[in-house]
């Protein structure tokens, strides 16, 4: 496995680093003693460049795990380069050594990394001289110090790779001085400035083998230094092509199989392992033909920088996966040991029953031999010693054939062995068979019928312990692997936002994505833009409360199921001044063709109204609650899965979508919410006949469906902002209606991709999914029945930060946490700004175990 950069690495990375030049650094984080991560930004775009020292320099799309408290190093990168732009990244001569400036005239900084050797990180000042370094060293060569307020020495980097090219003549020379039998590659590569992968290509397109051995395949003479300064001169060529212009990124793995236990089914439908062994900039020939002798693939990527930040991203992943790959395959050894035990156990019992029973029916088919033989050896008991019986019985034993038929003496035992046979069969086998002298023949077979009798009753107990036992070898070993399987996730790759998570959002108990505006601005971006001819809106009979579109599934226009608009009708009322009054209020919903910004005749429509045409479908009464949770992304292959299950469900329960074949599970949890709800449901009482009153006015008032103007700008909303978007109306004129049919189908559009999002989006995963991020949510407390991590909101005095915060804290207190969950809820520490906006105003925060959590505080 490759475990560090060559040149012609950190050239192709180079080019994906100037791309942020101009950027401005805001932050520097240390992710271990060795490991940097500088934080850019520029309006509307980040970037994260990740240097480890001796090792490389990318950019990075992840999420790395930083450090709780900054080292002084890194605090001496804040003091000098923070806020300062990027202005150049170069590097150093020929050797692998960046150089990345910040600022301009005499206050800029120079961060010098050197990925050669040990490693070095340097920062200096504008003319080089070191303010602090990783590894104060002196040069072996020049003997030249390099520590703080020293002179970084540039001039010791090697200047062109072509100096350092041997001519034919120095070729010819080292072939014939070199080990016979040693592999060309391994010898030269000491002496070029290419790796071993460039080395590789080259000789492939040279044609020498490229386990080419020096003296064997390639002869030190003339034609075979010709033949290995083409390589070289190839080699160049690519290296200086490499440095001119971008290139893509390659990562070359091994597919390693999984076992398959018979505890585990799911195992035998994953895919293999992807092993990461190399990666390069450059297409190398070697990994694409037909002569790979280690079976390599190729994963492609568009950058250079995006190769490496994957493969160092997956190393430890990958470890962890290879670690479970080996305890799967002891696990099934485990297993399987366990069963050939309890198999042989088994057959040795079943051997016992039938030998036990051939000796029974050979003694009493033999019933007068033995009864004759018992009879001498009584007599010679009574009469002799036990020391002249035996020499007595051998010079008898050729005129007595009852003597001849007793093999053998076990007179400790109170037994002696007779050789018995069946009279019927006539192939003269015998068999050993010990006889007791205190028992008859009868007795005798009988001892032998109840020694089966025994055997048989041990085989039926060993055949249900042996089942136990099998059961319990193969628990343990899942438990095991499902612990190894919680400790493989190691970096989380650091998302861009999907387009909805600019609005409010939540996906409804039939899988529907619902979006509300946060203020008037996107009230009217989200009705003009991204509201479809099929979708349904939905608003409060309140002032002040923001519009929901509910992205219809069904691409006809279908109504979606009565639980998604009753969730979506909640929604209009939380986000409204409703909320803060304590107040619940109706909702109702319309088709998009009913909702216009076209006004009456001398009248005028505010930024952030509707007009509302036709008969508005009013919604029951909803309470005012709810609910904060985490929904987790998943990766394709674990998508697909999920999806397989829910359209099984769909398919047994007949319901629009799997979710909704748990409706017993979720009355069931409702029954445990009974009591919260009865106090609302109590507040409800009081008003219920006022609200009846206004339903009925309302029916009354929908018999003419007159038209109704809805204001939806937000109450908070800044006056210099209202002014400045109505002017901005007043200049658009007669031809906004036109505008609006254009930048609708526009939004079809740009989110026609986003049901492929909501699909992998899910509130629960398994132990064998693949979680890419988490994200925050708040919805209608109805529809989270499902999620594992969630808490209900209702109005009250809480500030939403510390509403938030204290979520994360239940969360974080879960015992059961795996890994993976653990890092993708510390992931959200830094974003509580973010997760802030999720909320209402004012909250009450409420959850099982929150009582636990105010008694320690």
């Amino acid at each position: 496995m490759k475990t560090k950069f060559a040149t012609f690495d950190l050239c192709a990375a180079l080019h994906d680093l100037r791309a942020f030049v101009g950027m401005r650094v805001v932050n520097v984080y240390d992710i271990n003693s060795k490991t940097y991560l500088i934080k850019l930004q520029r309006p509307n775009e980040k970037a994260f460049i990740l240097f480890e020292s001796g090792i490389r320099i990318h950019s990075t799309t992840y999420d790395w795990p930083k450090a709780t408290i900054p080292s002084g190093f890194s605090m001496k990168f804040r003091k000098h380069i923070n806020t300062r732009r990027l202005t150049a990244v170069s590097q150093v001569g020929v050797d692998r050594i960046v150089d990345l400036q910040f600022g301009d005239g005499e206050r800029m900084c120079h961060v010098i990394v050197e990925l050669y050797d040990r490693g070095n990180v340097v920062l200096t000042d504008h003319n080089y001289q070191i303010l602090n370094i990783l590894r104060p060293r002196t040069d072996h060569d020049t003997d030249v110090r390099i520590s703080v307020r020293e002179r970084y020495p540039l001039e010791l980097a090697r200047q062109s790779i072509n100096d350092f090219l041997p001519s034919s003549e120095n070729i010819l020379l080292f072939l014939q001085n070199a080990q016979e039998g040693e592999l060309l590659r391994k010898a030269l590569v000491r002496h070029v400035p290419f790796g071993a992968l460039l080395l590789d290509h080259a000789f492939t397109i040279t044609g020498i083998p490229l386990n080419a051995k020096i003296g064997e395949h390639l002869p030190p003479s003339e034609a075979g230094a010709q033949l290995v300064e083409r390589a070289l001169v190839e080699a160049s060529r690519i290296s200086e092509e490499i440095k001119r212009r971008p290139f893509g990124g390659f990562i070359a793995y091994e597919e390693v199989k999984r076992a398959v236990t018979n505890g585990d089914a799911k195992a035998e439908g994953r895919p293999a392992i992807q092993s990461y062994k190399e990666y390069y900039p450059y297409d190398f020939i070697q990994f694409r033909s037909t002569d790979n002798e280690q079976q390599l693939k190729v994963l492609e990527f568009e950058t250079f920088s995006e190769a490496v930040d994957k493969f160092y991203s997956s190393i430890e992943t990958q470890k962890a996966e290879q670690r479970i790959l080996g305890a799967e395959k002891e696990a099934e050894k485990k297993v399987q040991n366990v069963r050939r035990d309890h198999e042989n156990r088994i057959q040795a019992l079943s051997e016992v029953q039938q030998v036990q029973e051939r000796r029974a029916e050979l003694v009493l088919l033999n019933k007068e031999l033995v009864e004759k033989a018992l009879y001498l050896m009584r007599i010679a008991i009574a009469n002799m010693s036990w020391a002249d019986i035996e020499p007595w019985l051998k010079t008898i034993a050729d005129q007595h054939p009852v003597v001849r038929s007793i093999s053998k003496l076990q007179l400790n035992s109170n037994r002696f062995t007779m050789r018995l046979s069946d009279p019927e069969e006539t192939d003269g086998s015998t068999f050993n068979i010990d006889i007791d002298i205190g028992l008859n023949a009868d007795q005798n077979a009988r001892r032998f019928y109840s020694e089966r009798k025994m055997a048989s009753a041990k085989e039926q107990k060993t055949f249900a312990a042996s089942k136990t036992a099998l059961k319990s070898a193969q628990s343990q070993a899942k438990n095991k692997l499902n612990q190894m399987k919680t400790k493989k996730m190691s970096t989380i790759r650091a998302r861009k936002s999907y387009w909805f998570e600019k609005f409010h959002w939540f996906i409804s108990s039939d899988r529907f994505l619902v979006l509300a505006g946060r203020d008037a601005q996107q009230n009217e971006l989200l009705v003009k833009r991204y509201m479809r001819s099929c979708d349904i809106y939905v608003h409060a009979e309140i002032q002040g409360a923001a519009s929901v579109v509910i992205r219809n599934r069904d691409r006809s226009g279908a109504e979606p199921p009565p639980r998604t608009l009753n969730e979506a009708g909640t929604m209009a009322v939380c986000f409204s001044s409703a909320w803060d009054a304590g107040v619940s209020v109706s909702s109702w919903w319309v088709r998009r063709e009913q909702v216009s910004r076209t006004a009456p005749t001398g009248e005028y429509i505010p930024a952030g109204a509707f007009m509302i045409r036709g008969k508005r479908n009013f919604l029951p009464p909803c309470q005012l609650q709810l609910g904060f949770g985490l929904m987790f992304k998943l990766d394709d292959e674990s998508a697909a899965r999920h999806q397989q299950r829910r359209k099984e469900a769909e398919n047994e329960f007949g319901s629009r979508d799997g979710d909704s074949s748990i409706r017993d599970e979720l009355r069931g949890e409702d029954e445990v919410e009974k009591g919260e709800e009865e106090e609302m449901s109590s507040r409800r009482e009081n008003g219920s006949e006022q609200e009846s009153n206004e339903e009925e006015e309302g029916q009354n008032e929908e018999e003419d469906f007159p038209d109704v103007q809805v204001r939806v700008a937000a109450a908070s909303q800044d006056a210099s902002e209202t002014s400045g978007i109505d002017s901005k109306r007043q200049n658009v004129g007669e031809n906004e209606e036109e505008i609006d049919d254009e930048e609708e189908e526009e939004g079809v559009g740009e989110t026609g991709e986003d049901e492929e999002v909501i699909d992998s989006v899910v509130a629960r995963f398994e132990a064998d999914d693949q979680l890419l991020c988490s994200l925050p949510v708040c919805a209608p407390y109805t529809s989270m029945q499902r999620f594992k991590f969630k808490v209900k909101l209702t109005p009250g005095m809480f500030k939403r930060g510390k509403a938030v915060k204290q979520a994360l804290e239940l969360f974080n207190r879960d015992k059961s946490l795996s890994q993976a969950e653990v890092t993708l809820l510390k992931s959200l520490t830094g974003e509580i700004e973010r997760v802030t906006q999720l909320l209402p105003s004012k909250v009450r925060v409420s959850a099982p175990a929150m009582n636990v959590i105010k008694r320690k505080k």
